[in-house]
């Protein structure tokens, strides 16, 4: 099992679907130019084929995976490349229907040509030490100048809709889309927010955790004089697939001969990341409770119990489970909990979860099957009287 600690991004140039880039302390957006060389690398096979291979492009394109699939961790390839290089990599068959046939070719090489634009989003830089937004020195630093309440720090919950986008200009569009900010974080935990305060989405979008967007959105009350509310609505990159129809994808090499077609209707769903978030949860509990996994998560505040005739039932919060483990978009399994003591002690202990994605979501590894997520727990002693 994988564990995601709490830390910022090290040097990490992110420029692929999203064109995203981020750095630390600092995390900030750039473009993604379709003008860059845009070919995947080189495929090794059996040899130069002396036949001529007419590449049969599928109609449609359906792939699921990785951020990091379509993401460049050093920087090195925009979106088209990134892509390009998943496809020449790993998905030919998936793409062409003589996918097999192409991988043969010695000196292949595949090519993404898209419109991966994100030219209107501006303003301010997210700060991933702060989760503040604000300005970049000639240093490197930021000086924050929208400061986010820690109440108002959102997470996007598992039961809002996922985007099917092309871009980022486009996700921030359908951001903006009738009432879907105000449902947003409302459900987030923002509370009744009035129908006639205006809701925008304003500066950069951050990146953080390999998993989280973070969408600076500001609320203005009607009348003279309002005071605004900044939110930061975070939303975890599964909830975006990307949609592009007429992606233009071909290939190239000794003996390839005319495509059947060169534009496909392409998308990506981007998975979930199974990496699990450090945690040192605490709560009071009873010693003779503690071996008990629904209990310890009802004191934990991550699940609920409701008795009636003499019976107990037990209900998760997927959400919480969520926020406290960073595996996000998921239904975790109460009924299979387990707990156990860390070592000989009687205050420490481990419950493990199984996590299983919700309907339409998959793991990055393309699995829809369910995983265990751990979370470390401290216990103590209930206060005399309670």
């Amino acid at each position: 099992m994988k564990i995601k600690k709490i830390k910022l991004l090290k040097a990490l140039a992110l420029t692929g679907a999203f064109g995203i880039v981020a750095t630390v302390p600092v995390i900030v957006s750039a473009c993604s130019s379709t003008s860059d060389n845009n070919t995947g690398g080189n495929t090794g096979g059996d040899g130069t084929q002396n036949q001529t291979i007419n590449p049969e492009l599928r109609e449609s394109v359906n792939l699921s995976g990785a951020l990091s699939d379509i993401f460049d961790s050093t920087g090195a390839q925009n979106a088209n490349q990134k892509i390009a290089a998943d496809i020449q990599q790993n998905h030919l068959n998936d793409v062409f229907v003589n996918g097999q046939e192409l991988s043969q070719v010695e000196d292949l090489t595949v090519s993404v040509t898209g419109n991966f634009s994100r030219s209107s989003w501006d303003g301010l830089t997210f700060n991933g030490e702060s989760g503040n937004w604000g300005s970049v020195g000639e240093d490197g630093n930021i000086t924050d100048s929208v400061n986010i309440e820690e109440a108002n720090k959102l997470i996007y919950t598992s039961e809002s809709e996922q985007f099917d986008i092309s871009s980022l200009d486009d996700f921030k569009t359908k951001l903006s889309t009738g009432d879907k900010l105000k449902t947003a974080l409302e459900a987030a935990g923002a509370g009744t927010i009035d129908n006639t305060t205006t809701l925008a989405v304003a500066n950069n979008i951050g990146f953080t955790d390999d998993d989280l967007l973070h969408i600076n959105v500001t609320a203005t009350p009607a009348g003279d004089s309002p005071t605004v509310t900044n939110y930061d609505l975070q939303i975890p990159v599964s909830n975006l697939n990307i949609v592009v129809p007429n992606l233009t994808i071909t290939v190239a090499g000794t003996n390839i001969g005319e495509a059947n077609r060169t534009t496909t209707n392409f998308s990506f769903n981007i998975g979930i990341d199974d990496t699990v978030s450090e945690s040192n949860e605490s709560a009071s509990l009873a010693t003779a409770n503690r071996n008990d996994a629904k209990q310890a998560l009802v004191a934990l505040g991550l699940a609920s119990s409701s008795t009636e005739g003499g019976n107990t039932t037990y209900t998760i919060d997927n959400d919480a489970v969520s926020a406290v483990v960073g595996v996000y978009n998921c239904r975790f399994d109460i009924d299979s909990a387990t707990i156990a003591p860390v070592g000989e002690s009687n205050d420490n202990f481990t419950i493990t979860l199984q996590a299983t994605p919700l309907e339409g979501y998959v793991w990055d590894d393309g699995s829809n099957g369910s995983k265990p997520v751990t979370i470390n727990a401290t216990f103590t002693a209930p206060a005399t009287g309670s």
